[in-house]
């Protein structure tokens, strides 16, 4: 059966890089009840409800950042 993780995107826009995070504890903590209420990926709620923690950059600790977050399935 394949289950539900997030997956995190961060692009650093001080040393331009990309990192990606699965499962991260932050953002599984705050977001728990979601991945609890959806089976599949067509039975989340709107993205809007998701609560984002503050990420930064692994490479330089930099807080600007941009990022992406997405529930994906995972065998």
């Amino acid at each position: 059966m394949k289950e539900l993780v997030w997956e995190v995107i961060i692009h650093c826009k001080k040393c331009n890089t990309d990192t990606k995070l699965i499962d991260p504890p932050e953002l599984s903590s705050e977001n728990g009840w979601i991945k609890k209420k959806a089976k599949t990926i067509s039975d989340l709620p709107p993205i809007e409800l998701l609560v984002k923690p503050n990420f930064s950059c692994s490479k330089c600790d930099s807080i600007e950042i941009k990022s992406h977050i997405e529930l994906i399935e995972q065998n």
